[in-house]
């Protein structure tokens, strides 16, 4: 018998085909149809793809069947047994006629035959899941894991098996990138949402889970990390880019390429490789799905990674980029605020103010860009303070819990002569904070309220953060807050008008 390999060549040179045309036909790669008929990958691991092949290829039933044999797949149709000869069949006959009329035999042959086709196929399809699936493994210590779910399927056929192509083409890019120590898993079954794919990360300690969804029409594509915790800036709050989603309309293997580039980046992002996750969000470009919001994400990756880079001016560019393709994007303009605002000056802080304004519009509820267009009327001078105290109190309602809106408004009701309508905020914000900011902002209210010891304990406690912290950040806040503590030590107090008013534009 001929191997799957020598009838693959064999029917395409019939029909003249090349593999870049059977490839598209049937959702695979160039490449794969190459390995195929040079042997080099033994046989398709699914079985759908032998019977895409065999439509594409025109075979009639019987060179479908051998196909499928040769792939390693149960036939199509059960074969039919050879015809007795008729005496034979009459002396069958004879011996069951008085047992059983004629019609009820052939039925009970019928149920029989049926019954063993359906027995083989089921056994091959399971055969073939086992090779795909195998029990997922927890993540070692150092070890990266992404965890592909299967996708919900709601078209009316059986439909692509996307979890496997995108398995496929992102250990591809595993291998590329030669990323050591780093595989990707199958998970059986589609996971139901955002909360379930965060629970199955964390307990097989996966980098990044990618689950979604696909009917005839679109493959809907999240992305999710575990583990991402918020990254704050200074003292400003931005939205990250944890859970991308894209709806792709293009075929399949140009989706599975979309999204295992896009998923090598969030994986170097997670990692805080952040020029290796440039590149490779850059790469997926090359590969652009068919749907707007899908573009929009990949633009609002890169924009975010900038900025992280401090590099404003490229993230300015990608945000744009990203709300041209999807203008509802609150994020994106909350961002490309938050960009403007870092690059500072006249002209910008009107325009971060701009931006956090129409993120506001958009959705009413983020809290997001009320903090920062507080943080950016503070920004531009006295006669703007009402506004900015409205806006993070607005932020502080929205999010009660969190440390930036609360230490925000701990330091700027401090420097604004009200150190005992701060405090409140600061007892807050120390509460929830991971860091030591809130104890610099909850130090100075402490002194200007008279509370020296409890200041000094404050400002250690920051100086001892501080340490930890790059050695610009040291070099911007050390020494004045060891000369706080210095002087509140001798009985002075370092915070005069002069002093207070310098602080606003720290």
């Amino acid at each position: 018998m001929e191997s799957f390999g020598q009838l693959l060549a064999q029917y395409m040179r019939r029909v003249g085909i090349s593999d870049a045309e059977l490839a598209r036909a049937i959702g695979v790669r160039r490449q794969t149809i190459f390995r195929w008929k040079e042997g080099l990958t033994a046989r398709p691991h699914h079985r759908e793809d032998v019977l895409r092949c065999a439509d594409k290829l025109r075979l009639t039933p019987q060179e479908r069947d051998e196909f499928l044999l040769a792939a390693g797949f149960a036939p199509e149709e059960p074969a039919k047994p050879p015809t007795p000869p008729p005496a034979t069949m009459e002396a069958e006959a004879l011996t069951l006629k008085t047992h059983l009329p004629r019609w009820g035999l052939l039925i009970i042959i019928a149920v029989l035959v049926i019954l063993a086709v359906l027995i083989g196929w089921t056994l091959a399809r399971k055969a073939s899941e086992r090779r795909q699936l195998v029990p997922v493994v927890p993540a070692s210590p150092g070890e990266t894991l992404v965890l592909v779910s299967q996708f919900a399927n709601y078209s009316e056929s059986s439909g692509y098996n996307v979890a496997g192509r995108i398995r496929e083409a992102l250990q591809e890019e595993f291998e590329g990138e030669a990323l050591a120590n780093s595989h990707v898993a199958l998970w059986a079954q589609p996971l139901a949402d955002r909360d379930e794919a965060v629970r199955m990360g964390q307990e097989y300690g996966a980098t990044l889970v990618i689950w979604g969804e696909y009917d005839s029409g679109r493959v809907l594509a999240n992305f999710t990390l575990p583990s991402e915790q918020e990254v704050v800036r200074t003292v400003r709050q931005v939205t990250t880019p944890a859970d991308l989603s894209a709806v792709i309309n293009t075929e399949l293997p140009t989706t599975a390429r979309w999204v295992a580039l896009v998923s090598v980046g969030q994986v170097h992002y997670a990692a805080r490789r952040y020029e290796q996750a440039l590149a490779a969000f850059e790469r997926a470009l090359n590969y652009p799905p068919g749907d707007e919001r899908a573009l929009a994400s990949a633009y609002f990756a890169l924009g975010y990674i900038y900025g992280l880079q401090g590099d404003p001016d490229q993230a300015i560019a990608y945000y744009t980029r990203a709300i041209e393709q999807n203008p509802s994007l609150a994020s994106a303009y909350n961002n490309r605020g938050v960009a403007y605002l870092e690059q500072g000056g006249e002209n910008n802080l009107p325009r971060a103010i701009s931006n956090f304004g129409q993120a506001i519009e958009l959705v009413p509820t983020f809290a997001a860009p009320y903090f920062n267009r507080g943080l950016a009327y503070f920004a531009l001078g006295e006669a703007y303070d009402h506004q900015s105290l409205a806006d993070l109190r607005q932020a502080q309602t929205l999010q009660p819990d969190a440390p930036g809106p609360n230490n925000a408004l701990c330091w700027e009701l401090s420097l604004l002569g009200q150190p005992e309508d701060a405090l409140p905020y600061c007892e807050s914000a120390v509460a929830t904070d991971s860091t030591a900011r809130s104890h610099d902002s909850r130090g100075l209210t402490y002194a200007l309220l008279g509370r020296t010891e409890e200041a000094i304990s404050d400002f250690e406690a920051f100086l001892a953060w501080l340490g930890t912290q790059p050695e610009d950040t040291q070099t911007r806040y050390g020494a004045s807050r060891q000369a706080w503590i210095e002087a509140l030590r001798s009985g002075r107090n370092p915070f005069d008008q002069e002093t207070l008013r310098a602080l606003r534009t720290e």
